[in-house]
């Protein structure tokens, strides 16, 4: 209860039941902040989703990479046996042999595309896959990433 002085007690509680609620300057602004806020974390989350399907992307590039390295490393190990006992200068193996072991090699989901084969004393390796996009559906154009990766190996005498 308020104790208002000079007024008759009567009055007093009246007066302060009849006084109007304080309201706030601008009525039509209410709820704004909410929607600001919506939209604030609509585009954080956004962001965070683009930053965790690139990521996800890099590692792909990076494991299909080191898959390349390896299958280029074991051709380039890798002796013609034939040539070798034969005697021939040339024992490592030549384009085509290269294709074809390095599909051998290739695990599933990837392939081997061009250019893959001998370049000057080096194994050339390409390996390529189809890597679809995280958080995309697949319905749209851009749900997938192709990723092409091309690595060699130098040859050397035994």
């Amino acid at each position: 209860m308020r104790l208002v002085i000079g007024v008759p007690r009567g009055e007093a509680s009246r007066s302060a039941r009849n006084t109007p609620e304080p309201q706030s300057l601008e009525p039509a602004e209410r709820g704004n902040m909410l929607i600001l806020g919506i939209g604030l974390w609509a585009v954080v989350c956004a962001l965070l989703a683009g930053t965790v399907a690139l990521t996800l992307v890099a590692l792909e590039r990076r494991e299909l990479l080191a898959q390349a390295d390896s299958i280029a490393l074991a051709v380039a190990d890798d002796l013609s046996e034939e040539r070798y006992y034969a005697g021939e200068d040339m024992y490592f193996l030549d384009g085509p042999d290269v294709a074809s072991a390095a599909r051998s090699l290739t695990p599933p989901g990837m392939e081997v595309s061009e250019p893959t084969g001998m370049s000057d004393n080096t194994v050339v390796v390409t390996l390529s896959r189809t890597v679809p996009l995280a958080f995309v559906p697949d319905s749209m154009p851009f749900s997938h990433i192709e990723l092409d990766v091309t690595t060699h190996a130098r040859l050397r005498d035994r």
